[in-house]
Parts: structure tokens; C-alpha cells; sequence
């Protein structure tokens, strides 16, 4: 389920805050202070709003990946297996507490 995750978001945002914001007050006297604190906050903005927008596109896609019917039925075959595999137990009986509970 793909989403806004808060931790993810935090963790950018105040890295990005501390080298735009923090790091500018910080910076030692001297003839290009100026010039380093707005490259600074510069880099800062445009870099977290290059991620920002590369994170939100992938919440929400609107294409999603273009497959050759022999891929997909090379995925589904595999698939099918694997899920068999899982749902198999030893006795190659189906686990039926894997299984989703009927509704009714």
C-alpha cells in the first residue's frame, strides 16, 4: 500500500531544515558568508523539493509498467507456484489458517 509515510518525511524534512536553516547561522565570518548561507538555503530548498515531488509521484502513479504477454504469463505461472507452495503444508494439505476468513 503505497502512502504518505510521516517517518520518512520527518527524517528528509529536518536533514534538509538543518543545512538550509542551521547550518547558514553557523557559518564562520568572512567575505562570502553571504554568498555561502544563500547557496546553502538554496541547495536546501530546490534538493527537498526535487525529493518531495519524486516521493509524491510515487504515492499515487499514473502509469504503471507496460509488460509482454509472455512476461505476464511467465509471472503468473510463477506466482500460481509460489502461492501454492506457501499455502501448502508438508502434507501438501492447504494451510486453511492462511487463508482469509469467509464473510457471512
Amino acid at each position: 500500500n503505497m502512502g504518505f509515510s510521516f517517518i520518512p518525511c520527518a527524517l528528509i524534512t529536518a536533514f534538509w531544515a538543518v543545512i538550509g536553516i542551521v547550518l547558514p547561522i553557523f557559518l564562520p565570518k568572512g567575505t562570502n558568508r553571504g554568498l555561502i548561507q544563500l547557496s546553502l538555503i538554496l541547495t536546501a530548498a530546490t534538493a527537498w523539493l526535487f525529493w518531495l515531488c519524486a516521493y509524491m509521484a510515487q504515492m499515487n502513479p499514473l502509469i504503471g509498467p507496460k509488460l509482454k504477454n509472455t512476461t505476464i504469463l511467465m509471472m503468473a505461472n510463477e506466482w500460481v507456484s509460489l502461492i501454492k507452495h506457501f499455502l501448502m503444508d508438508e502434507n501438501r494439505k492447504l494451510n486453511s489458517h492462511i487463508l482469509p476468513k469467509e464473510a457471512g
